[in-house]
């Protein structure tokens, strides 16, 4: 994908899927087009308190997101066998419509329940019932729509998800992302078309652990943050560099 294709679909995250024109060049500040990815919300174990710490400092620095949001998010996504799960309430649902407002936050899909099927490889799609993983993607969409958080985008748990699970997607959604667990089932590949789909993949070192340092960052692309792994301080550090690189 060259700079002008990720700029136009980095745009189509952040304005919220609005057809319109590429624009023809760049601020002349410009240094990189970046896409900020953020996963696992809601988190099974941080609260919604502290979800509201992380978006302060990414809006202060002015920093435009997409978040993967998970209906109904499993109380143990590494237990197949689970059966506590926790719904989105309408507190939360009302401040993620109000960051969409402002243009700063777009909603990813992010499963339907952030659970596994199989303990030993996780994926909350492969090897699922095809009519079953159809109906939950239909159901994820109709309730984040009805929630005035509508969606194009697939984000699997886990980044997994295989060619089969790829058919249905093409059929709900413009855009998935994807991380370094996809590389095994597509190989590693660029920012493109993945069949019907726009393919937005998330890579080491840009795929980011609190052990490693901040990468440099010198080319188009997608950067993740699992931001319950991060502490605050942890959080300003990366928000600082990523804001060197407005986008």
């Amino acid at each position: 994908m060259n700079t002008h294709e990720l700029k136009y679909y980095s745009e189509i995250i952040l304005n919220r899927f609005h057809i319109f024109q590429i624009i023809n060049s760049f601020k002349k500040n410009r240094k990189s087009n970046i896409i900020i990815r953020v996963d696992d919300f809601p988190h099974r174990k941080k609260s919604f308190k502290d979800f509201k710490k992380f978006d302060a400092i990414m809006k202060k620095h002015k920093i435009s997101y997409l978040l993967g949001v998970t209906p109904f998010v499993s109380k143990k996504p590494t237990d197949p066998y689970n059966k506590i799960f926790r719904e989105i309430t309408q507190e939360e649902i009302k401040y993620l419509k109000k960051g969409v407002n402002e243009g700063r936050i777009s909603i990813a899909l992010h499963g339907y329940i952030h659970q596994t099927i199989n303990k030993d490889k996780l994926s909350e799609f492969i090897n699922k019932n095809p009519q079953q993983l159809e109906n939950e993607i239909i159901k994820g969409k109709k309730y984040l729509k009805e929630n005035g958080l509508e969606t194009e985008i697939i984000m699997p748990p886990f980044n997994s998800f295989n060619k089969e699970n790829l058919k249905i997607f093409e059929k709900h959604f413009k855009i998935i992302t994807a991380g370094p667990e996809t590389i095994r089932y597509f190989g590693k590949r660029k920012s493109g078309k993945l069949g019907k789909i726009r393919y937005i993949p998330s890579y080491f070192p840009y795929y980011l652990n609190p052990t490693k340092s901040f990468p440099k960052i010198n080319s188009d692309i997608c950067i993740t943050i699992h931001w319950a792994w991060f502490n605050e301080e942890e959080i300003e550090k990366i928000a600082k560099e990523i804001s060197k690189h407005k986008f």
